[in-house]
């Protein structure tokens, strides 16, 4: 009888340790958004038909939208497909159409980031300028 209580408790205490690192593991591994404001990183300016990286975190989803509405479809589109450096998620896109656009990351969406697409400047504007034509600023 005496064997076999120490046998069961070694099973129980075997279980328990299993148990425990399933369970520690579960609570630990939780969402790697950290909320910090270094969810998404971006430049905050870039010019019509200039290409910018776009790196969220690893676990930190998020929503593009334009400031004043519309489709971020037409402000900007992906080129090539996402990779990963270290705890983030690397995009590249270029910007098509001037305009404010926000990145919110999914937790919270607070930590938005803003960009604007400038337009693109020409060195002959510049000098049309000087000659008197073209658009008056």
């Amino acid at each position: 009888m005496v064997i076999n209580m120490k046998k069961i408790f070694s099973i129980l205490i075997s279980l328990l340790f299993v148990a425990s690192v399933f369970g520690i593991a579960s609570v630990m591994a939780g969402d790697d958004c950290h909320c910090d404001g270094t969810d998404v990183i971006i430049p905050a300016q870039v010019k019509v038909g200039q290409e910018y990286l776009l790196k969220t975190r690893v676990g930190c989803g998020g929503s593009v939208t334009v400031v004043g509405g519309g489709n971020p479809g037409d402000y900007i589109t992906q080129v090539g497909s996402a990779w990963r450096e270290g705890d983030m998620d690397v995009s590249k896109w270029i910007a098509l159409k001037v305009g404010t656009l926000n990145y919110c990351p999914s937790c919270p969406p607070t930590n938005c980031k803003t960009i604007t697409i400038t337009p693109k400047s020409y060195p002959m504007f510049s000098f049309m300028k000087l000659l008197g034509f073209g658009k008056k600023d």
